[in-house]
């Protein structure tokens, strides 16, 4: 199955495959993805380059997210650091944008990530995509100003508002629609009609948990990523149309 889905995603010399992150179960962890990538610039086409366990590890160290860092002993179950781009990729590092997030929400996005990675090998490329974003303000033009809400960090420091582009446009975000109905936003709007995007299936990645959180690895959810069958993973849906703006 796997070796179908990798030659399906081979199809074409320039198709880059996307993953689907559900904002209705990681809210927060999609504010600091959107605030990331449309108040700061990081790309929404990353690079996975299977990196090391301690590639990884240095990395999060570089954006803020130590053993140690400022979620720890928070009270309203947000104690967990996330950054983006993510520590699984060549953009992470000392730039990420990194927002405290509850243990649950780390999970969720890191079981999507795990999935996902089952279907490519080192430095493909892949997009993030959203779905019921309409409620997070930083994934929803004008991105509420971009005004830090207090939560945002980087560079160990609160997140200042992005300048604007010299022509003073906004990002080139679009939303499309899927053969199977979901709407998707891709901030980059570079996604193409035909493109495919994987979702991943909400019932196992709440199970899984990936080093992407600074809570660290939990081998026991991890194992439930690494045997499952890719079709108990999640799905491939593909883009049908774009949503006129």
């Amino acid at each position: 199955m796997k070796t179908f889905l990798l030659l399906l995603l081979a199809g074409s010399a320039f198709a880059i495959p996307s993953v689907v992150f559900d904002c209705t179960r990681i809210p927060e962890t999609c504010k600091n993805m959107c605030f990331a990538i449309n108040c700061k610039h990081e790309p929404s086409q990353l690079t996975f380059d299977n990196p090391s366990a301690t590639v990884k590890k240095g990395r999060r160290n570089a954006a803020g997210c130590t053993t140690n860092n400022r979620c720890k002993g928070r009270t309203d179950k947000k104690t967990t650091c996330d950054e983006y781009p993510f520590a699984s990729t060549a953009q992470g590092g000392a730039s990420a944008v990194t927002r405290c997030v509850s243990i649950d929400e780390c999970r969720s996005q890191g079981g999507s990530l795990s999935s996902f990675y089952r279907n490519l090998k080192a430095n493909d490329k892949f997009t993030v995509t959203f779905k019921s974003f309409n409620s997070i303000a930083f994934c929803v033009a004008p991105f509420g100003q971009c005004k830090n809400d207090g939560e945002e960090f980087q560079h160990g420091a609160p997140a200042t508002r992005r300048d604007l582009p010299s022509n003073g446009t906004e990002p080139p975000g679009q939303v499309y629609r899927t053969k199977r109905g979901l709407e998707l936003y891709a901030p980059s709007g570079d996604v193409q009609v035909g493109d495919r995007v994987f979702v991943p299936d909400p019932e196992l990645i709440e199970r899984a948990l990936d080093d992407d959180c600074s809570n660290g690895v939990d081998e026991t959810r991890k194992r439930d990523i690494d045997e499952a069958e890719m079709e108990e993973l999640g799905d491939w849906d593909e883009v049908e149309s774009v949503v006129p703006n």
